[in-house]
């Protein structure tokens, strides 16, 4: 009889521990596709680029040079390079080969290309940025104030915890 009862409380915890991961994975959205907002498309990720982390002017293995853009609305753009920052679901900065921004640009509703020289070229209708809550207008105005210029420090990108260096 003792064996059955606690065959019994072990299942009632089973089931009791079930019961709160799927509490949890419904209150974190776990599994859970993000809605579409009318005004604005979603900026999903289909698939983070790995790579090293450049600065801007540096260029890649065939020679052409990186660049920055700053896309609001950009779709599924965030597969075309490396992302750099996101910002809100409808903001992603991205990181990829200078050619090819402009034709990633096109397709998001705002958007702005750092060149390796600095300058910038805008696509897309700017009055999009006032749609944006003001964190995200904060961000995007930010980020064309930030100097294209960076310092080549040693170490930069790379973990804190990166064997070999010292956190801040």
């Amino acid at each position: 009889m003792a064996g059955g009862r606690r065959g019994g409380r072990i299942l009632l915890m089973l089931l009791f521990v079930v019961a709160c991961a799927a509490l949890l994975a419904v209150a974190l959205g776990v599994g859970k596709v993000p809605e579409q907002s009318a005004s604005l498309p979603v900026a999903t990720v289909r698939k983070e680029v790995p790579m090293t982390p450049v600065s801007p002017g540096s260029t890649n293995a065939t020679g052409a040079p990186y660049a920055e853009a700053l896309l609001v609305g950009g779709g599924d753009a965030a597969g075309q390079g490396r992302v750099v920052a996101r910002m809100d679901p409808n903001i992603v900065v991205l990181q990829a080969d200078a050619r090819v921004l402009p034709e990633i640009a096109r397709r998001a509703r705002f958007a702005i290309i750092r060149s390796p020289d600095g300058s910038m070229q805008t696509f897309g209708d700017e009055s999009v940025l006032k749609e944006l809550d003001p964190g995200a207008q904060l961000f995007v105005s930010g980020w064309r104030t930030q100097s294209p210029n960076k310092k080549n420090r040693p170490g930069e990108g790379l973990p804190w915890d990166t064997p070999g260096y010292e956190p801040p």
